[in-house]
């Protein structure tokens, strides 16, 4: 979990890291503006990124963003891609590209057997479980026009700044191979992979803030 501090903290480091990308591209700043206004009106900074994989709590989103920039910042200059990939690309592409899970997630509860601190079930003097009601985090029908994953994400940018190929391509493939279809394979992963450098370090970072 987050303290209220540390979402506050990652707000205020989301809003910079924007205003940083529009001083890199004049062109880009008064769209990046009106990005900014309107995640005030939405759940952003404070939603979780997801259910059960990664970051599922308050002020999750923020910081799962985040820390993908942080990866991809390293991955960059690890591999020498500081001058063919713009410092205004990593930033937009890193903090933007799970726009698709905002007003997605909401508090349930479901019924689960309560257990002891070693994770076993604790049963009464019958010999039945006890059973009680632990809050959990769904994730909710799209409210809004459904597009899949990071197509949503690609489409919702675009209501405030262009995207050039390679931005749109390393969003859109972000996933990798978790998020292939009939009609998205592996020969165009393997394809926008192979020419575009953005989007597989983006997605290489996306995995390192899951997994590492």
């Amino acid at each position: 979990m987050l303290y209220q501090e540390q979402i506050q903290a990652n707000k205020e480091r989301f809003i910079s890291l924007v205003k940083t990308a529009g001083e890199l591209n004049e062109k880009k700043k008064e769209g990046l503006e009106r990005l900014l206004q309107w995640l005030e009106t939405t759940d952003f900074y404070t939603s979780p990124a997801s259910t059960v994989y990664h970051q599922n709590y308050d002020g999750g989103l923020c910081e799962h963003v985040l820390s993908v920039y942080d990866h991809l910042e390293k991955l960059v200059k690890d591999y020498g891609y500081e001058d063919k990939i713009s410092g205004y690309s990593r930033i937009i592409t890193a903090l933007f590209h799970d726009f698709c899970k905002i007003g997605r997630y909401e508090k349930t509860y479901k019924t689960v057997p309560r257990k002891d601190e070693k994770g076993v079930e604790i049963k009464d003097a019958n010999g039945k479980l006890i059973w009680e009601k632990q809050e959990v985090i769904s994730y909710k029908q799209d409210p809004g026009v459904i597009l899949g994953h990071s197509a949503k994400s690609v489409y919702l940018i675009q209501f405030f700044i262009s995207l050039t190929r390679e931005e749109a391509e390393a969003i859109y493939s972000h996933m990798g191979p978790f998020d292939l279809s009939e009609y998205f394979t592996r020969k165009d992963l393997s394809a926008i992979y192979s020419r575009n450098k953005l989007a597989y370090l983006l997605h290489i970072s996306d995995m390192n803030d899951l997994y590492l």
